[in-house]
């Protein structure tokens, strides 16, 4: 019996393709199949991929004549598969080498539908890794039991993304469910990735020690790549994902959910366009927010404030500068909490978001006693006389970590417990996306 089919689109990956096959055939589970969906590669990845399938029965190399695209070669890879579980993985990529052992014992044991767990994203100039997770919040409802699509309520579309490549899909419940990947440039995994959800009774998240998948960043080439982005996709896939729920009759019970991940999109957009913040302000307003009626959405259609504020600044405002993708936080009864609650604080992470909330934090007095990142070429850095420091030297002089990511938090918490001091970790990403109580983001 094939127990997982693992399936893989090909297009001119030639530098990372050995990486990846030998990643897939050296799995620890034997009984998969392994197909290679080639889509006109022009480079000597179809060379490399009939190399491989000449040494390894389990190998399927399917060649289109013409070029289809990432979506439908996965879909074209889907029609072909026999296994009892599926594994969509991005042929740029590479995997544990436990990940498909580990995935589908865990999602046998339960018979799900979906199961899911962390990734690396891997950088691959500095060869460096960061553990990407979901947030403690949700690990600490969700671990080590099966929920459903119905019980992550108003945080569906918050809790899990729509990446593929981080979930083992059961495939008699994907034929079911009748959703495929939609034929668009860009971001044609969030239709399908959103909508299987939907129909999950059984998900489980798998816990490790270790994240299963890396995810390449800053290579040529790479689906998600901003060259020839196009932004008019991330709407047609909100669109999407709207008019299906409606006609399935569930739009409005996760309409809050659905138009706070929409934002986000919004913003993500702005992200991916390297300056063109006019035009996209336009596109957003002009055809955006008319298309998935958001026109006049009060607060009580988003999940928190956080959320309601960043849609009317979309809105409203005029364009300027400021809609540039740094979170704005505008939340007196959040830094009320952590002034009244007396912690000497250490805000880990200087990115775009850290940025925003350490500037928020002059604005509102709360006062910081260090910066921590684990980034050597940060380190020593001064920020308003301020030091970038290490965990290990900021653990010294405080007893709370702010995270304004919640992605990193699980890792965060790790080495946070294993340096056996008492510091609290305060994740304020998911206070301010999924609507939380300030003590339910507290570990």
């Amino acid at each position: 019996m094939i127990k997982v089919s693992v399936i893989m689109p090909v297009h001119n990956v030639e530098p990372y393709l050995r990486d990846c096959l030998d990643s897939v055939v050296k799995q620890t589970l034997k009984d998969i199949e392994i197909i290679c969906v080639n889509d006109c590669s022009t480079d000597q990845s179809l060379d490399i991929l009939k190399e491989y399938e000449a040494r390894d029965s389990r190998i399927i190399v399917i060649n289109n004549e013409a070029k289809q695209g990432a979506a439908k070669s996965r879909n074209l890879g889907m029609e072909y598969a026999r296994g009892e579980y599926l594994a969509i993985i991005d042929s740029d990529d590479f995997c544990d080498l436990q990940m498909l052992e580990i995935s589908y014992n865990r999602c046998a044991e339960y018979d799900a539908d979906l199961g899911t767990y962390d990734y690396y994203k891997y950088n691959n100039i500095t060869k460096s890794t960061f553990h990407l997770s979901f947030p403690l919040y949700f690990m600490r409802e969700f671990e080590g039991s099966c929920f459903s699509f119905e019980q992550l309520n108003d945080q569906v579309f918050q809790l899990i993304n729509c990446a593929p490549w981080n979930k083992l899909y059961k495939r008699v419940f994907v034929i079911e469910s009748g959703f495929k990947f939609q034929d668009i440039k860009n971001c044609n995994d969030n239709f399908f990735g959103y909508m299987i959800l939907t129909k999950a009774q059984k998900v489980i998240y798998i816990d490790t020690d270790k994240p299963l998948y890396y995810y390449r960043v800053n290579l040529q080439n790479q689906i998600t790549s901003n060259v020839h982005w196009n932004p008019k996709c991330v709407l047609e896939a909100l669109i999407a994902v709207k008019n299906s729920m409606k006609e399935l009759g569930i739009f409005e019970r996760y309409k809050r959910s659905f138009y706070s991940r929409a934002v986000d999109n919004f913003y993500y957009m702005f992200e991916k366009s390297e300056g063109n913040y006019r035009e996209l302000y336009q596109l957003i307003q002009d055809e955006g927010l008319k298309e998935l009626d958001m026109m006049d959405c009060g607060q009580e259609n988003f999940i928190s404030k956080y959320e309601y504020y960043r849609y009317l600044y979309l809105k409203n405002d005029e364009f300027d500068d400021r809609l540039k993708p740094n979170a704005l936080f505008k939340n007196n009864e959040l830094f009320h909490f952590l002034i009244s609650a007396g912690y000497k604080y250490g805000l880990w992470g200087y990115g775009a978001f850290g940025k925003s909330f350490y500037h928020a934090c002059h604005e509102h007095h709360l006062d910081l006693s260090c910066i921590i990142d684990e980034d050597i070429t940060k380190l020593g850095l001064q920020v308003d006389g301020l030091a970038i420091q290490s965990f290990e030297s900021a653990s010294k002089i405080v007893n709370a970590v702010i995270v304004t990511n919640s992605q990193f938090s699980k890792d965060i918490y790790r080495v946070i417990r294993q340096s056996g001091r008492e510091i609290k970790l305060i994740d304020i990403d998911s206070y301010l996306r999924l609507g939380l109580k300030i003590e339910e983001c507290i570990f």
